[in-house]
C-alpha cells in the first residue's frame, strides 16, 4: 500500500502556490477548469493537487492538511518559506544530530520541516 496522490484545498490559491513551488522547488501546472483553476505536481512519486476550498466544500481556516518535508538544509527552507509568504511556527531546534521546525504557509497550514 502507498499513497500516489494527495489533494490540498486552498483559499489563497496565488500566495500559496508560489509559496510551494518557491520553498520547496515544485513544479506546479496550472489546470484550467472554467471558473477556477487549479494547479498539479509532483513529489516523488506522489501527485499533489491543489484546489479552491469552495470547490471542495472545506470551510476550515486553518489546517487543512498537515505536511512535514525531509530537506536537505533546513536553514534555506525555512528563508525561503519566510520570504515567500509563509510564517514561523517555531525556531530551529537540534536533537541527537536532527534539525526540525515548522512553518505555516500562507493559507495556514502547517508543516514540518526536518533536516536529518
Amino acid at each position: 500500500m502507498y499513497i500516489d496522490k494527495i489533494t490540498i484545498a486552498i483559499e489563497k490559491i496565488i500566495e500559496t502556490i508560489v509559496f510551494y513551488k518557491e520553498t520547496f522547488n515544485l513544479d506546479l501546472n496550472e489546470i484550467d477548469c472554467g471558473d477556477f483553476e487549479m494547479f498539479v505536481g509532483k513529489l516523488d512519486n506522489i501527485q499533489i493537487l491543489f484546489c479552491p476550498k469552495n470547490i471542495a466544500g472545506i470551510t476550515a481556516t486553518e489546517n487543512t492538511v498537515q505536511l512535514r518535508f525531509v530537506v536537505e538544509d533546513i536553514d534555506i527552507v525555512m528563508e525561503k518559506g519566510l520570504q515567500f509568504g509563509g510564517s514561523k511556527l517555531n525556531e530551529i531546534k537540534e536533537q541527537n544530530g536532527v534539525k526540525t521546525s515548522a512553518l505555516r504557509d500562507p493559507d495556514g497550514n502547517s508543516i514540518e520541516i526536518i533536516q536529518k
